[in-house]
């Protein structure tokens, strides 16, 4: 979440994921991970996930950064 006072970033389940896949530290990099979303799923939520759910899957947060996919990661939405 971002706090729109000091632009404080606090990653939510989401974007811990990920981010502990990127980072790499229990060598994920040699595994395959799948991130599935079960439920409803919010259109515009869902917008701002295309890039990451596009050909160069790169997850941008809202403070600016910027989480790069492995290939070893697979994103599914059941609904």
């Amino acid at each position: 979440t971002l706090n729109p006072t000091t632009r404080g970033w606090n990653d939510g389940l989401f974007t811990h994921i990920p981010r502990k896949i990127v980072d790499d530290v229990r060598g994920e990099s040699s595994k395959r991970h799948w991130i599935i979303f079960n439920g409803d799923v919010d259109p515009e939520w869902v917008e701002n996930l295309d890039s990451v759910l596009g050909d160069n899957k790169l997850l941008t947060l809202p403070n600016g950064e910027r989480l790069n996919l492995p290939p070893n990661v697979r994103i599914m939405f059941e609904v």
